[in-house]
């Protein structure tokens, strides 16, 4: 992944805001239902520059990791390539507040089972809103690995930025 690093950290630069990759957010949302949540998250803004650049930037990482032989087309599961713009794109670009894999060894003694009722957190925060984030690196991670203290994905390889 070296080998794309300057080429994203020059993106950032050129078409960042003053230089910087920032993440403005849109709302708060959630996969599975409201009875049978496995995450809630906050949902990126979906227009404007900001996310065009996020997108690009996805699109070098995920094309590098398929050059590299890291990743195999049938492991872009929640990947697709838009034929319009011939980049690849993930799916839901979002931000995890809370996921049934972090606690899933405590859900399944409650519950049985790996999702939680996320209904009332949905409820009694829709107003929530975060600040645009300004990121200081790109942690690449591997889907359903996670640190044994923390729950949270093992990061791979940093990109500083």
């Amino acid at each position: 992944m070296r080998n794309v690093e300057p080429q994203i950290q020059d993106l950032i630069k050129t078409r960042g805001l003053n230089g910087k990759l920032v993440i403005d957010f849109d709302g708060l949302e959630f996969f599975g239902s409201p009875e049978n949540t496995t995450v809630i998250f906050m949902k990126l803004k979906e227009s404007g520059p900001a996310y065009e650049l996020l997108q690009d930037i996805n699109h070098l990482l995920i094309q590098a990791a398929l050059d590299n032989q890291i990743l195999e087309k049938y492991e872009l599961s929640h990947v697709r390539l838009n034929k319009k713009t011939q980049r690849y794109e993930l799916e839901q670009l979002h931000c995890s507040l809370v996921n049934c894999s972090w606690g899933q060894g405590q859900l399944m003694k409650i519950r049985g089972r790996r999702e939680f009722i996320g209904k009332e957190i949905l409820e009694n925060n829709l107003d929530l809103a975060f600040e645009p984030v300004v990121c200081d690196t790109i942690e690449l991670s591997t889907r359903h690995h996670y640190d044994a203290h923390t729950g949270f994905y093992l990061s791979q390889y940093t990109i500083p930025i």
